[in-house]
């Protein structure tokens, strides 16, 4: 599997997973606060 390849080339599956991956940083940071909330 070459996935790490396709952050390094420019092709049109790149903006669906930059969104991806700003979903997963947007979710670890909410719950990084719940977290932070809790204790």
């Amino acid at each position: 599997m070459r996935a790490p390849q396709k952050f390094s080339v420019p092709s049109p599956l790149r903006p669906h997973t930059t969104m991806a991956i700003e979903k997963l940083n947007t979710a670890a940071r909410e719950a990084q606060a719940r977290v932070n909330s809790m204790s």
